[in-house]
């Protein structure tokens, strides 16, 4: 989309002043753009749900009340969060980005998704919220991966499709384990660009993508991105920073329920390319095999 047209868009739906220009954010993200008007920087996102954008709405708030720094979403002419062109201007955070975390930023960035999971769980939420409108919303559903998912079929190697075999089949012996715990509000995409940075320590997490699941869940998510994809070490080290995201907590975690979901993690971000005919994601199976293995140790540390 050129900037011309989002700047004609813009002005149709928005009264932000003068425009100076509009860029995209990042070369890999065709849907982000930044805003710069005379006074002041925005974020444009196109392509955008109308069910995520309600819920950000209600996060940003409660968020911003109990002192958390957040972006929000800029309603219209109209007083509608979403424009007639089907996109969302926010609010701009001020602050660095990287593509990965030095160890002082991951370990900042980890204490801060514990204490954010721990405000969002008293944010009044209905799971029907989140409505089931495409192919990523069947990949998280655990019902569907192992009742529904159909993958013999799809043009990938028969040892991946021996792999999924396997995975799914340990999720299916341990969907109980899943089904039995305790559910909330999470933010299910926790990758370092998710995160806004004031020196090495974390300013905001941005791009709330909803979810309704355990927040171990989410932190599962921010370690797939953080810690297993760009190489951080040996799984022992994992011991480690389930202590610290735990440190408070008199109960603890359970090293089962652990495993089992960054198995479900691994899973999904397989799934869902899969299911929008996207066969290039050979380094997943390759983390789908080493949780596999990962799992069915007897003592996982």
């Amino acid at each position: 989309m050129v900037a011309e047209n989002l700047i004609e868009m813009i002005n149709r739906n928005y009264d932000i002043g003068t425009i100076i220009g509009v860029k995209q954010t990042h070369k890999m993200n065709e849907h982000t753009f930044f805003v710069d008007t005379a006074s002041t920087k925005y974020v444009l996102k196109t392509n955008v749900r109308p069910d995520f954008a309600l819920i950000q709405d209600k996060v940003s708030a409660f968020l911003t009340e109990r002192g958390f720094c957040q972006s929000f979403i800029l309603r219209n002419k109209y007083n509608r969060l979403i424009s007639e062109d089907l996109f969302i201007i926010y609010s701009f955070v001020d602050g660095n980005i990287y593509d990965w975390l030095s160890d002082v930023q991951f370990l900042n960035a980890l204490k801060y998704v514990k204490t954010l999971n721990e405000c969002i769980k008293d944010i009044p939420f209905n799971p029907s919220e989140i409505v089931d409108l495409n192919n990523w919303d069947k990949a998280k559903s655990v019902n569907f991966l192992i009742n529904e998912f159909e993958y013999s079929h799809l043009p990938i190697s028969k040892s991946d499709i021996a792999l999924l075999d396997r995975g799914i089949c340990i999720l299916r012996e341990n969907k109980d384990l899943i089904s039995n715990t305790p559910k909330q509000l999470i933010h299910s995409d926790l990758g370092a660009d998710n995160f806004i940075f004031d020196g090495d320590e974390v300013r905001s997490i941005i791009d709330f993508t909803p979810e309704y699941e355990n927040e171990l869940y989410s932190l599962c998510q921010f370690l797939l991105w953080n810690y297993y994809w760009v190489g951080r070490g040996d799984d022992d080290r994992v011991k480690h920073y389930l202590d610290i995201y735990y440190r408070d907590d008199a109960a603890g975690y359970d090293f089962d329920l652990y495993k089992i979901y960054i198995l479900k993690t691994i899973l999904f971000r397989i799934a869902g390319p899969l299911l929008e005919n996207n066969y290039n994601i050979g380094k997943r199976f390759e983390f789908l095999n080493k949780f596999i293995k990962f799992f069915n140790q007897r003592t996982m540390f």
